[in-house]
């Protein structure tokens, strides 16, 4: 559902007039743990722009941004999350953003998988034609 104009920038004045980056924090906090999750469920062949473009929007309010950056799921602690760990939900809020890639990975569920769309009746496919499509 679209917001009306200016609706995020009047919240996001809202809060700052207010010096309750708290309280914005506590109603972004929500809003950007599903935009993980929406994000780590995408393939490159999904809609991954949707979340990405939401992020996007999101960071270009500087209230918006200053709140996101501050929440403790922006920055996992870096002990605890290493590699691969920070696209795993629940341990950053942007990680899962870099996770869309034409891997087939077994670690993210993309739909719709790139293997099935891409490589459909691969077992029954000879040698030479993959040879041939890798030239």
């Amino acid at each position: 559902v679209p917001m009306p104009p200016g609706y995020l920038e009047d919240l996001a004045a809202k809060f700052a007039s207010d010096d309750n980056m708290q309280g914005l924090q506590e109603v972004l906090c929500p809003v950007a743990k599903e935009l993980a999750r929406r994000a780590k469920s995408c393939s490159a062949l999904g809609d991954f722009s949707v979340p990405l473009s939401t992020v996007r929007r999101l960071v270009s309010i500087e209230p918006i941004a200053k709140a996101l950056v501050e929440l403790k799921e922006f920055l996992p602690p870096l002990k605890e999350v290493t590699g691969r760990g920070i696209e795993s939900p629940g341990s950053s809020w942007l990680g899962p953003c870099f996770c869309p890639s034409i891997i087939d990975d077994p670690l993210v569920k993309g739909q719709p998988n790139v293997g099935d769309q891409c490589f459909a009746g691969a077992d029954g496919r000879r040698q030479g034609d993959f040879q041939q499509a890798f030239r």
